[in-house]
């Protein structure tokens, strides 16, 4: 493992996850409770809509979530999700352009890697459609990482496991690929993956 990789300094600090309460964002939203867990980060699980009236119950459950996962025992105070080095916050602002309103709360709080589910197909997902996911990548220009809807990823909803095997890394001469290349050899080592293949891939 490389000298950086022993460090004990966390790879992130800080995971946002956009919702819109679908099961895509669902399974999205597992993703980046394993990157908070891994690096021992704080998530913040955000809601844009475009009117007051949504539940905080619509929110995904945390607690409930690391008790299935079998990381807490059952019935655990909300105080024990703390005790796993997380620290976990949820937002719910207004505003009429998903697009807006979630780039605007990135402007004024620091996140090191967005996780959002999004939908090429139309009309299945509220807000979180393939548009909205690239708007919000390019506009906060974070790291992101999308869960495409019917696509079941790389983390269990289910028991939190992870299968991580193959990794394809498109690489050209600009942008510089080797940020991507660390970050995904971080991912791979972070997650205690045993074994897998990195395919980097330069169409030109």
């Amino acid at each position: 493992m490389p000298e950086s990789e022993s460090s004990d300094a966390p790879i992130l600090q800080s995971v946002c996850h956009p919702t819109d309460f679908s099961p895509a964002s669902y399974r999205a939203f597992a993703h980046a409770l394993t990157a908070a867990l891994t690096a021992k980060s704080k998530l913040t699980i955000l809601h844009v809509s475009r009117q007051r009236g949504e539940e905080w119950t619509d929110f995904p459950q945390v607690r409930e979530t690391l008790e299935r996962w079998g990381l807490l025992p059952k019935n655990s105070e909300r105080s024990a999700v703390a005790n796993l080095g997380i620290k976990v916050e949820k937002v719910q602002t207004v505003h009429k352009d998903p697009v807006e309103g979630v780039t605007a709360y990135l402007d004024s709080h620091n996140t090191d890697l967005i996780v959002l589910a999004t939908d090429q197909s139309k009309g299945t997902v509220q807000w979180l459609n393939q548009s909205v996911a690239t708007g919000v990548a390019r506009k906060s220009r974070q790291m992101t990482l999308f869960i495409p809807d019917g696509v079941a990823g790389f983390v269990s909803i289910q028991d939190g496991s992870v299968s991580l095997k193959h990794i394809l890394i498109p690489v050209a001469l600009d942008p510089p690929a080797q940020p991507a290349i660390q970050a995904a050899v971080r991912m791979a080592a972070r997650l205690r993956c045993p074994s897998g293949v990195f395919t980097l891939l330069h169409i030109g």
